[in-house]
């Protein structure tokens, strides 16, 4: 009885291990969802546009100037004679349905960007510092602002 006891113990404790194995584990970081290739944590992983991302001296800028926490990812579209900076905002700056939407006169995908960021919708308005874009040159309807705003909200799941 008592190897019997020994024999028992050791299969409940080699299942117990095999569970802990990495084989028997679900690496896939998509989880049980059905046909995902990867699970998107950075909504910058996958996008249906071809847009550029912003470089890290522009997030750091967004970040200076936002009041709803750090700039985590942004991206880039040319357009209206500058550059629109769509970004979103939220707490942990990332996977946000609320989406900011700066321009500039520099290239923000550029790594030594260094520029004024001006606050083209009324997100980026009311959640930033950032001077009002003159309507003349950025404005949130333009066909370019429109195109910009996509590259944060369509992105592939």
């Amino acid at each position: 009885m008592r190897s019997f006891g020994a024999v028992g113990i050791a299969i409940a404790a080699g299942l117990l291990l095999s569970a802990c194995a990495p084989s028997a584990q679900n690496l896939d970081p998509a989880g049980d969802q059905n046909d995902a290739e990867d699970s998107r944590t950075n909504p910058a992983q996958a996008n249906k546009n071809a847009c550029d991302l912003a470089s890290d001296n522009t997030l750091a800028a967004l970040t200076d100037l936002s009041s709803s926490g750090p700039a985590r990812v942004g991206w880039v579209a040319e357009g209206d004679g500058g550059w629109y900076v769509p970004a979103p905002l939220g707490e942990d700056g990332t996977l946000s349905d609320v989406v900011g939407l700066w321009a500039t006169d520099k290239d923000p995908a550029d790594k030594s960007f260094d520029s004024t960021l001006y606050a083209v919708n009324g997100d980026a308005q009311s959640n930033s510092t950032a001077a009002k874009a003159a309507a003349t040159t950025f404005t949130a309807e333009s066909s370019a602002a429109k195109k910009a705003i996509t590259c944060a909200t369509e992105t592939d799941d």
